[in-house]
C-alpha cells in the first residue's frame, strides 16, 4: 500500500523561497506554522549509522531553513509595526537554536515594538545570562544599554550571515574591524568558532571573517564535494558575495591545505598557516593516518550532554589550559555538537566530508603551491616568512 500526499516538511520547503523573498507575504504566518519541528521527531529506529546520518542532515536543512525563513519574517513585522506576528516563531526559533543571537536580540526588540516592556526585560534577561554564562561574551552593546548601566568588560559575540552561493550556503563568523580583512579556514571536523581567539585577539584593529567548510558546522550538507578544490572554490564565490578585497587567507592544519590552493585563484594580500597539512607525502600520510583513527567517531559517537562532550574533548586534547582558553574553548564546543530529538549529542561535521578532504590532501602537492606561489602573493609571503626585526629595518 502506499500514499502519495503533501507533508509540512514538504509545504514548509516549498513555500519557504517565497517568504525569503517577501518576507511581508500575508501567508508568512502560516508558512511558519507548518515547521512543527524536528522531521520524524520521536521516531526511534534501528537502522544503522547510515540512516542516522541521513536523518540528522535532513533535520539540520530543516533548521536552517526554518531560522533563515523565521529571521526574514521577524524583522518585516518588526519594521512594519506587526511586531506580535513575529514572537511565537522567534520564541520557537530560540527554543531550536539556543545559541542564536539574532533571534534573541529580534525577541526583545519584538516586545518593545509590541509595547510590552515587562516581556522584553525577561527575554533580555535569559539572552544575557545565555551569552554570559554559557558562550562567555557580553551581550551587544546596543541592547544592552537599553537595560543596563554601566559598561562591564569582555568582547561581544561575532555577526553570523548565512551566505548564498552557487550550489552552496555557508555560515559565517564576521569580527568587525579594519581592513583588509583576514579569512580564517578552520581544520578537519572544526567550524568558524574554532578560530575564535584568533577572531577575539586580532578585531577590532583587523576584520576577521571565518567560515563553516560545506559539511561542517551549520553549513550546507551536500551528499558530494568535500575535495580541498570545491572548498577552494566555494571560498572563492564566498570572497566575491563578501566583497573581500585582497583578504590575507588564513589555514589551520587541513585549512592551510585549502589556503594554498586558495591563494593562487584569488587576489590574496598575503597566506598565512598555522599548523598546516602542507608537506610531502609521507608527512601528508602521517597526518592522515592519525586522523583516521578518530574520524569514524564522527557519527557513531553520542554523548549524554554538553558536559560529557566538554569532558572528552578535553581527554582528547590531553593539554591543561588557563581561564581565557578554556572559555574559548567551551564557545567552541557549544556549537561543534548538535542536540538531536532523543537529548543526546552528536558532532555536527560529517565523517564523509572527513574522508574525501584527507583524500584530496594526499593528492595534492601543496608544496608546489608554495614552490610557485601566485606572484600576486609572493611578496607577502616573503614578508611573512621574515624575522619581525627584520621587517622592521627594512621597512625603516
Amino acid at each position: 500500500m502506499r500514499l502519495d500526499a503533501d507533508t509540512d516538511v514538504e509545504l514548509f520547503r516549498d513555500r519557504a523561497p517565497l517568504l525569503l523573498k517577501h518576507p511581508d507575504h500575508p501567508d508568512g504566518p502560516a508558512i511558519l506554522g507548518l515547521y512543527r519541528g524536528d522531521l520524524c521527531q520521536g521516531l526511534a529506529v534501528s537502522a544503522g549509522v547510515a540512516f542516522d546520518t541521513w536523518l540528522y542532515v535532513e533535520q539540520e536543512r530543516l533548521r536552517q531553513t526554518f531560522r533563515r525563513v523565521c529571521e526574514a519574517f521577524a524583522s518585516a513585522a518588526i519594521r512594519s509595526r506587526r511586531a506580535e506576528q513575529a514572537l511565537e516563531p522567534l520564541a520557537r526559533l530560540i527554543a531550536v537554536d539556543p545559541y542564536f543571537e539574532e533571534a534573541h536580540v529580534l525577541l526583545i526588540r519584538a516586545h518593545e515594538v509590541a509595547n510590552d516592556p515587562h516581556r522584553a526585560r525577561e527575554t533580555y534577561d535569559r539572552y544575557q545570562h545565555t551569552v554570559r554564562t554559557e558562550l562567555h561574551a557580553e551581550p551587544r552593546p546596543a541592547v544592552r544599554s537599553r537595560y543596563e548601566r554601566g559598561h562591564r568588560g569582555g568582547r561581544s559575540l561575532p555577526r553570523e550571515d548565512m551566505v548564498t552561493l552557487p550550489g552552496i550556503m555557508l555560515h559565517i563568523l564576521d569580527w568587525p574591524g579594519g581592513e583588509p580583512a583576514i579569512l580564517g579556514i578552520h581544520g578537519s571536523a572544526g567550524n568558524a568558532y574554532s578560530l575564535t581567539a584568533l577572531g577575539e585577539q586580532l578585531a577590532p584593529s583587523v576584520r576577521f571573517v571565518s567560515v563553516d567548510l560545506r559539511g561542517h558546522g551549520f553549513s550546507d550538507k551536500p551528499s558530494a564535494g568535500y575535495g580541498i578544490d570545491q572548498h577552494a572554490a566555494d571560498l572563492v564565490e564566498l570572497i566575491g558575495a563578501l566583497d573581500l578585497r585582497r583578504p590575507v587567507v588564513l589555514g589551520h592544519s587541513l585549512g592551510a591545505a585549502v589556503a594554498t590552493v586558495l591563494a593562487r585563484r584569488v587576489n590574496a594580500g598575503a597566506l598565512v598557516l598555522l599548523d598546516g597539512v602542507v608537506g610531502d607525502r609521507a608527512f601528508r600520510e602521517n597526518a592522515a593516518a592519525l586522523v583516521r583513527g578518530w574520524g569514524s567517531e564522527l557519527e557513531s559517537r553520542r554523548f549524554g550532554g554538553f558536559a560529557e562532550y566538554l569532558e572528552h574533548w578535553y581527554s582528547e586534547s590531553r593539554r591543561a589550559y588557563t581561564a581565557g582558553p578554556e572559555q574559548w574553548i567551551e564557545r567552541y564546543a557549544r556549537y561543534a555538537v548538535a542536540r538531536l530529538p532523543d537529548g543526546t549529542y552528536r558532532m555536527r561535521a560529517l565523517r564523509q566530508a572527513l574522508e574525501e578532504e584527507w583524500a584530496s590532501v594526499l593528492a595534492a602537492d601543496g608544496l608546489a603551491e608554495l614552490r610557485d606561489p601566485d606572484p600576486r602573493v609572493l611578496d607577502a609571503i616573503r614578508s611573512i616568512a621574515q624575522p619581525p626585526l627584520t621587517r622592521r629595518r627594512a621597512a625603516g
